[in-house]
């Protein structure tokens, strides 16, 4: 049971295009009940990665967060044809291997592929779809379009809302803070990488404009880190995934004038070079 909920953890986690999470054994005992040990993760782990469930690509006498590619992790590229990860074959993590998914049930079905499931008694909305023949059936759909929520910090959210009277950006980091430090710490992060200063008790900045942000810098920090991702695409990204909820989440006006700065500024520099 507990191999099952940390792989559930890892593909809840994971980059909806690579199959690649951002993990290690203290981060998901952060997340776990107080009678798991971190041992028992570890072992789990380990246990995954000799069934060949993952492959994980850990630096010698390095701490913290490591990349850990899912196998059979289903993915979709541009033009939304699905591929599932292949372990053996990928030896580096930055070059996941693919193979095409071929099964017609499941390609014929399927229009995008939700990274993460919202853990509620309506996991997704329910739509109708009509086959060939003209029947309607029911089947359980994620917008593709949108961002990829994290579970925990979705749940606070809905926490905090219930139990005050507002849902500001304040509220919400203040309740992540004494709930988990490291979430904390990880959105925090997030938000400074954006360059821009938020206020925090602007009516405008919620919970949902934070939570948006950290999924994409969830999804794009190793591009971040390398440089192959500017700031200033960075933050189209994030207005982009506001854009693209259901319903949209609002942002700053501001922050769209502070975007627009910075890709001007990356366009001339761009230009110069």
């Amino acid at each position: 049971m507990l191999d099952l909920a940390v792989h559930d953890f890892l593909c809840l986690t994971a980059n909806h295009q690579t199959g690649v999470a951002w993990v290690s054994a203290l981060k998901i005992k952060a997340l776990c009940p107080a009678d798991i040990s971190l041992r028992a993760i570890q072992r789990s782990l380990a246990h995954q990665e000799e069934i060949s469930w993952i492959k994980r690509f850990r630096t010698h006498g390095q701490r913290g967060n490591y990349p850990v590619v899912i196998g059979k992790y289903f993915v979709t590229d541009a033009s939304l044809k699905w591929k599932s990860v292949n372990l053996e074959r990928t030896t580096d993590w930055r070059e996941v291997q693919f193979d095409p998914v071929t099964d017609p049930s499941f390609v014929g079905e399927a229009m995008c592929h939700p990274p993460v499931t919202e853990v509620d008694a309506d996991v997704s909305p329910v739509q109708e779809v009509r086959s060939k023949k003209g029947e309607r059936r029911k089947t359980a759909t994620t917008d593709c379009h949108h961002p990829a929520k994290s579970v925990f910090l979705k749940r606070l959210k809905d926490k905090i809302k219930r139990e005050s009277s507002g849902e500001t950006a304040k509220e919400f980091l203040n309740a992540l803070k004494a709930e988990n430090p490291n979430a904390f710490e990880e959105l925090i992060e997030s938000v400074k990488a954006t360059g821009f200063k938020f206020a925090l008790n602007d009516g405008i900045v919620g919970a949902d404009l934070l939570i948006a942000i950290g999924d994409v810098f969830r999804d794009q920090k190793v591009s971040l880190d390398s440089g192959d991702l500017t700031r200033g695409t960075f933050c189209t990204k994030i207005i982009d995934a506001c854009m693209k909820a259901k319903p949209k989440i609002p942002y700053p006006p501001a922050f769209q004038d502070h975007r627009d700065a910075l890709r001007k500024e990356e366009r001339a520099a761009s230009a110069a070079a």
